[in-house]
């Protein structure tokens, strides 16, 4: 027995509407966290990029690899800052160092503030 083109059609439809539902993702059920660093002040010489490290150390699941990222916020500067996120060494720590442009002519303070967001709460630590 032969289908006809109605069943067949009928078929089509319906996997194009199976194909198109959506469903939850299991990490959409993971809570996260912001925390924000204190005010770490940095003095930069004139006409010199100063490189800061900032070492978040999470509260909990060290010895594994956290779903966490940071960001760098400065003030003082007339431009944002450029920073990288080192990848994680399997520790659980990340580091993230910031290069911070000094003023042509002047000696500047900068205050830099460090954002995690992740699954867990932690501390953060100026490396140099």
């Amino acid at each position: 027995m032969s289908r006809t083109v109605e069943q067949r059609l009928n078929t089509l439809e319906s996997l194009i509407k199976s194909l198109k539902a959506t469903f939850p993702v299991a990490g959409s059920l993971v809570q996260f966290t912001v925390n924000k660093s204190q005010v770490f002040g940095v003095t930069l010489p004139a006409n010199v990029t100063t490189t800061v490290r900032v070492k978040f150390t999470p509260d909990k699941n060290l010895g594994q690899n956290n779903l966490i990222t940071l960001a760098a916020e400065t003030t003082g500067l007339k431009w944002p800052c450029s920073y990288y996120v080192s990848p994680q060494n399997g520790d659980g720590t990340l580091m993230l160092v910031a290069m911070l442009p000094g003023a042509l002519l002047e000696t500047t303070t900068v205050e830099l503030q460090v954002t995690a967001l992740g699954t867990t709460a932690g501390t953060f630590t100026r490396i140099s």
